[in-house]
């Protein structure tokens, strides 16, 4: 055989050899393509975002003795459910003294009471996208201040899928 006839015999096979090797660089670059395409990431899980407001209910001219009441609204303002939402509500005790809430705390010291399993207690799931979820806080006033400092703060809120956020802060002074 001439060396011309020895490079067409080798030449069907070099031609194989790079065609599958074409074939599996395109396999693979679809591949890459397929997992880049927007139904194959993960989709954005949307935003946690909460509102609170504190107010007191009635009016904020109190004496010495009487029972005041305040609430506490939470509203679901993201595109998420949110499965956890600390509360943490600040008072202060040389004024007032809490009496009870609804719901019903996980904790309270003096100065501060908490909720660590709302929606829970008060919906008996999630926290659904514009829903809102009240707390009703009862106290008897036990000092006068010329201003006194109540707010009321949630504390790294959890989405269904797991995405965290809070420090959101309601409520405000009153005298």
């Amino acid at each position: 055989m001439s060396d011309r006839q020895t490079q067409l015999s080798g030449w069907p096979r070099s031609f194989l050899m790079a065609t599958a090797l074409a074939i599996l660089l395109l396999a693979l670059l679809y591949t890459l393509a397929l997992d880049n395409t927007p139904s194959a990431r993960a989709q954005p899980a949307g935003t946690l975002s909460m509102a609170i407001t504190k107010q007191l209910d009635g009016s904020p001219v109190v004496t010495v003795g009487q029972y005041i009441d305040f609430t506490i609204r939470i509203t679901n303002t993201g595109t998420i459910s949110i499965t956890k939402l600390p509360v943490i509500d600040n008072y202060d005790a040389q004024v007032l003294r809490f009496d009870q809430a609804s719901p019903p705390p996980s904790s309270s010291t003096s100065g501060q009471i908490t909720w660590t399993t709302l929606p829970t207690d008060a919906l008996g799931g999630p926290l659904q996208p514009g829903q809102t979820i009240t707390i009703k806080t009862h106290f008897r006033v036990i000092g006068i201040s010329d201003l006194t400092i109540n707010r009321a703060r949630i504390q790294d809120a959890i989405g269904q899928g797991g995405q965290s956020g809070g420090g959101s802060r309601g409520g405000g002074a009153w005298s």
